[in-house]
């Protein structure tokens, strides 16, 4: 994290307290992360002005960053520990990983998009060296070693749960995904497995998310 004179702590303050606090974002480490990460080192410099605001802002190649209300929600949901590992599927410009690796252990970020993943990194490299990140490029429904995490968070929308990405999540684990009809809104999610393998879900809210890829036949 750049250290120094930071003419947006401000406009994060005010992030925190009027879109986090007052949507029912509590748990305080949440807070302080929000309240740190600085999210106009990871939009394109044109919309760093609008970084900050209740607003999801497009990063390329038809992706956009997240409101940060949803950031926030999707890691409070996750109830992580310091020792949790962590699949994000959908880098995109590796903000959300980045709140997410100061709550665990370490983050690997799956990014289709070869230009999306290679931007993350470099923003990544260049502001957050010492966060245990690593982004990953290709589509994660046709990947098959990446080993058991504890809990999963899924930043593009799919029609219905992809199992597919269930043999990665741990037992007792936690996923996050929005699922529905990807032409229209669809349900952040919250999935527990429990440690006999059976499957619980739990609705969230509404969501917009873009579509997760499917395997290029």
């Amino acid at each position: 994290m750049i250290e120094g004179f930071d003419p947006y702590k401000s406009m994060r303050q005010l992030m925190v307290e009027k879109q986090l606090r007052e949507r029912g974002i509590s748990r305080l480490e949440i807070l302080d992360v929000m309240g740190k990460v600085q999210r106009h080192l990871f939009v394109p410099p044109e919309d760093a002005s609008e970084a900050y605001s209740d607003v999801a802002i497009p990063i390329g190649c038809d992706q956009t960053l997240s409101r940060p209300y949803i950031v926030a929600l999707m890691a409070d949901v996750l109830s992580l520990s310091p020792l949790d590992r962590v699949l994000e599927i959908g880098c995109g410009s590796g903000y959300a990983a980045t709140v997410l690796s100061y709550l665990c252990h370490d983050v690997l970020s799956i990014e289709l998009e070869t230009t999306l993943a290679d931007l993350s990194r470099e923003t990544l490299e260049a502001n957050f060296p010492s966060q245990s990140i690593e982004v990953i490029t290709g589509n994660a429904l046709s990947m098959t070693s990446l080993g058991l995490f504890d809990a999963i968070s899924v930043t593009a929308s799919c029609p219905q749960l992809p199992n597919h990405l269930l043999q990665f999540l741990k037992p007792g684990g936690r996923m996050v995904i929005p699922i529905g009809d990807t032409s229209s809104s669809q349900l952040l999610t919250l999935i527990h497995k429990l440690n006999d393998g059976t499957i619980v879900t739990r609705d969230l809210c509404r969501v917009n998310f873009v579509p997760l890829k499917p395997i290029a036949a």
